[in-house]
């Protein structure tokens, strides 16, 4: 499935995150990650080249690690960050704009949980959260099963 690169002028009208074109068309890239990514289950890592790594979820889709600052792949100590994440279920997902003066940087807050169906806005102690923000251009170059 071709992608293009997030429009840095198009908006979501209803997130106001960049859009992405997909097959000439463009979506949403928040609801493109959520349509492929979202219940999904962390199953391992991946890893590609260069020290680029990638989320493997439980039905083969990558998502690749990319540094919400500068978009070059994340240095992560694989076994630690896998620790962390295995089995974790993808259960929100955020757009977080760019603030200059707060030196931040745009990219989407992956919010992961053990248990697929918690509610996000009351989240009880017994279930592990982690939260991961990536740059937009992980969403771009996220690898569905079989492409």
């Amino acid at each position: 499935m071709p992608r293009g690169k997030p429009s840095q002028s198009a908006r979501c009208a209803e997130h106001d995150c960049p859009l992405l074109e997909v097959d000439g068309e463009y979506v949403c890239i928040l609801e493109y990650v959520d349509d492929h990514l979202g219940g999904k289950q962390v199953k391992d890592l991946i890893v590609i080249e260069d020290g680029l790594i990638s989320i493997l979820f439980d039905d083969d889709h990558e998502l690749p690690l990319l540094c919400p600052h500068c978009g070059d792949a994340i240095d992560v100590d694989e076994d630690e960050f896998l620790d962390e994440m295995a089995d974790l279920y993808l259960v929100a997902l955020q757009y977080v704009p760019a603030d200059p003066q707060a030196d931040e940087y745009e990219g989407i807050e992956f919010l992961f949980a053990s248990d697929p169906d918690v509610d996000v806005d009351d989240i009880p102690e017994d279930v592990d959260v982690s939260t991961l923000v990536l740059h937009p251009d992980s969403a771009r170059e996220l690898l569905c099963p079989g492409a």
